[in-house]
């Protein structure tokens, strides 16, 4: 087998923390790490590397080793195969040449059996949240992939209806629907397991309030940081020197002007804290001490985020779109995407009630989902793979690609 790892390349070289297509790429390297051979898209061909070679790179990459990845990759040459016949290629990131016209006529003449994982069609759809370019780049991934596609993985039932609808009202491609296929995200155990660091030096080093409330995410327009804005200018004009703070955890995107002018020149930037970057247990540790997680987008493929949060029992409050609801049921707390009132109400029930109210509830509803949450694993997102890619007999039965044994059971982590 084959994965495509083009987009994390660039991304660690450039030293970008993972996203979360990044992160579902690494969970499949992972987990395929001594069973796959890697591909790079470049200059109109697909450059696969042998299993030897594409374990080293995929160690640099989990890793985030930028020096090393820099230094073996001038071997890379000198490390190629020839891809087999109908082997299996994994395409999962968007990326990696399937936004160029040309992309079809180079994967056709590999004769391979290609997997693809669409995460959403939010350039589509909403233009005026991605960048000018990337509703037409958009466009000819998804039909590079409708027509190159043996088998589509979808993240959520949303997306995969409306990968079908575009499919059919849009780009008048005939779609095999039983091809296009629900497989759910997992939550990572290394998460659960990372070890908390010592808040009170965090405090210091960052300059955390008593009470703070906590966005994960890129800054760009979709993730729509704006409405927090406007609801924390209400907060302040009801609180004062008593408005909890706002701490932004991501690098900053595109088109964020808006934002920077309010974490800069706002009579709230006191109250806004941006970090740019930490590392996993400063992570951790910073949202276990939050109020709550706040996730206001107003579109979203999954929201790995929200689930993670979760599984550690931090409340969540996020907004009431379609995928939100399918994927968490009545577990999180819900906002209306476009309504800052509402996110200044919840925020202030929060605030004065104490978190712990909150999370007592937000357990409670978990408790009543245990059954619906149980798939949101990666033991699990792989069972369903071997079983999905066994039913459309793109694997024998007796096939070696998957490493180890893999099953339904999961254990709940980071319940009380």
């Amino acid at each position: 087998m084959i994965i495509d790892i083009t987009r994390l390349i660039g991304r660690t070289l450039k030293g970008y923390q993972p996203t979360g297509i990044d992160r579902v790429c690494i969970e499949y390297l992972s987990y395929f790490r001594e069973k796959t051979k890697v591909s790079i898209y470049l200059f109109n061909k697909l450059w696969v590397v042998n299993e030897k070679f594409s374990t080293l790179l995929i160690d640099k990459i989990v890793t985030s080793d930028v020096e090393g990845l820099k230094k073996i990759l001038i071997l890379l040459p000198f490390n190629l195969v020839k891809p087999n016949k109908e082997e299996l290629f994994f395409n999962l990131s968007h990326s990696g040449g399937l936004n160029r016209s040309k992309y079809a006529k180079t994967l056709r003449k590999y004769d391979l059996k290609n997997i693809f994982m669409v995460h959403d069609l939010i350039p589509i759809e909403h233009p005026e949240l991605a960048r000018p370019e990337e509703r037409q780049k958009h466009k000819q991934r998804i039909e590079n992939i409708l027509l190159l596609h043996d088998l589509i993985l979808t993240n959520s039932e949303q997306t995969r209806q409306k990968l079908i609808d575009y499919a059919n009202t849009n780009l008048k491609i005939p779609v095999d629907t039983e091809k296009i296929v629900v497989n759910y995200l997992g939550l990572s155990s290394e998460l659960i397991n990372i070890p908390e660091t010592d808040f009170s030096l965090l405090k210091e080093k960052y300059g955390f309030k008593e009470q703070y409330f906590v966005v994960l995410s890129t800054i760009e327009p979709r993730k729509n940081h704006l409405i927090l804005f406007y609801a924390w200018k209400t907060l302040y004009a009801l609180l004062r020197e008593r408005t909890p703070q706002l701490v932004l955890i991501g690098r900053r995107g595109w088109e964020n002007e808006q934002v920077v002018d309010f974490i800069e020149r706002s009579n709230i930037s006191p109250f806004v804290k941006e970090i740019n970057n930490c590392s996993d247990p400063e992570l951790k540790t910073i949202l276990k001490n939050s109020q709550a997680l706040l996730m206001p987008s107003v579109d979203e493929g999954f929201g790995l985020p929200v689930l993670e949060a979760i599984m550690l029992d931090i409340p969540v409050v996020c907004s009431n779109i379609a995928t939100f609801v399918e994927l968490f049921k009545d577990i999180p707390f819900y906002c209306s995407w476009n309504d800052a009132t509402d996110w200044v109400d919840t925020v202030l029930q929060v605030s004065l009630k104490g978190k712990d109210t909150f999370i007592a509830e937000q357990i409670q509803k978990k408790k009543r989902n245990l059954q619906y949450l149980a798939k949101y694993s990666w033991n699990y997102h792989f069972y369903k793979l071997r079983e999905i890619l066994q039913k459309h007999r793109l694997i024998e039965p007796s096939s070696q690609i998957f490493p180890k044994e893999v099953n339904r059971g999961f254990v709940l982590s980071g319940q009380h």
